[in-house]
């Protein structure tokens, strides 16, 4: 017979006192009622999916409970102070997986339906159920990751430590645009570039090294996005692509040349290689890309914040970088010369910084909303609405 939710309550009550004769009879009671597990796992999933007093006040009961139980080893002290101190880290993802691993160390707790629950309320935990979940799991979650953008009806499964594509993907034929970024992809399959109604694709921050073979024939993709991945091509053989204006890539330039020597449209295609979107706004990377001269090019980006120039043999700073309305930082090298109105303006130029770009801004999957929880936990738990004070 299952606990009801009044006896459950009165548990949480118990171990809450910081009492530890309390927390053994809390024990004993879960014990004589053979729901000690079922206790556990839905004490676990409130503490992933509640913040502030409330999961404290679970956390606390945790504590008691783990000593009555006995958990004091250096095996599990461990995981234990990783579940104490749940809330605290800056990933919540990588965080929240490593305290589900930790409930289902000390308490054999099941991961798969604490991830399940997690993701509805938190949208966390995607990668385990990936890996662990049936393939109606893994479809709920695909379908719940699908929301309209600006490049109409898009599925976002970026992050999911992904080293193959789930296997319904394909059903999911009126998908326009897709994120894969972020993932441990080694190739794209000919079937995703066979969608007829797939025009976007963003396969960015995986392991692919070439070129998907159905590219060519794709004709309805508008965007294929490879950049950061092994795959790196130089500046010559990306412009002599047949689909060069059809995706985006690494590149280098080995050809000794400098932007300007090319034709307007190659330059465009270049920058549109070398740019992206940070939190901080529009960044174009041109460091160690043998510039000689800023192309002109540059000053059609009007919504350029962030322009990187270093490791380049640049003589000078063209002024007309002054007109350009959004610009707020130029990295460069020492020796690189500009006009004194730069001193003047509200434009910084860094001539000897070493630091690091912003990173490309992280795009958050859409969800689904007002989906029924797939998840009913063993027990049902009154946590309090308000704690008392001490």
């Amino acid at each position: 017979m299952a606990l009801s939710g009044n006896a459950s309550t009165n548990i949480l009550r118990l171990l809450a006192s910081d009492n530890e004769r309390n927390s053994a009879l809390a024990l004993q009671l879960l014990d004589s009622q053979l729901a000690r597990q079922d206790f556990l796992a839905s004490l676990g999933a409130h503490l992933l999916t509640t913040d502030g007093p409330v999961r404290a006040y679970l956390q606390n009961c945790l504590q008691m409970l783990a000593k009555a139980i006995g958990i004091n080893n250096r095996h599990t002290a461990r995981p234990l102070q990783l579940l104490l101190n749940f809330g605290k880290g800056e990933d919540p993802e990588a965080e929240t997986e490593k305290a589900i691993q930790a409930l289902h160390q000390l308490f054999d707790v099941d991961q798969l339906m604490l991830a399940l629950y997690t993701y509805h309320y938190k949208g966390l935990c995607g990668a385990l159920i990936l890996k662990n979940g049936s393939r109606s799991d893994i479809r709920r979650l695909m379908e719940s990751r699908i929301y309209q953008s600006s490049r109409g009806k898009t599925m976002g499964l970026q992050n999911l430590n992904m080293e193959q594509l789930p296997e319904d993907l394909a059903a999911f034929e009126d998908i326009e645009a897709l994120d894969l970024s972020g993932n441990q992809l080694r190739r794209l399959p000919a079937s995703l570039l066979s969608n007829s109604r797939l025009n976007y694709l963003n396969a960015q921050f995986n392991a692919i090294n070439h070129l998907p073979g159905g590219l060519l024939v794709s004709h309805h993709l508008e965007c294929l996005d490879l950049r950061h991945n092994k795959l790196r091509m130089s500046w010559l053989e990306y412009l002599q692509h047949p689909a060069k204006k059809r995706f985006l890539v690494s590149l280098h330039n080995e050809s000794g040349f400098t932007l300007n020597e090319l034709h307007e449209e190659d330059i465009g295609l270049i920058l549109a290689n070398l740019s992206y979107a940070s939190d901080e706004g529009l960044v174009l990377g041109l460091a160690s890309q043998q510039i000689r001269e800023v192309p002109d090019a540059v000053f059609r980006l009007r919504n350029l914040r962030i322009l990187d120039l270093r490791n380049n043999p640049l003589p000078f700073l063209p002024a007309w970088l002054l007109r350009m309305p959004r610009l707020i930082t130029i990295y460069c090298d020492p020796g690189v010369e500009y006009n004194p109105a730069f001193k003047q303006s509200q434009l910084e130029v860094l001539r000897e910084s070493t630091a690091r770009l912003p990173s490309p801004r992280a795009k958050q999957p859409g969800r689904v909303a007002s989906q029924d929880c797939p998840i009913t936990l063993p027990l049902e738990l009154k946590l309090p609405d308000v704690l008392p004070e001490g």
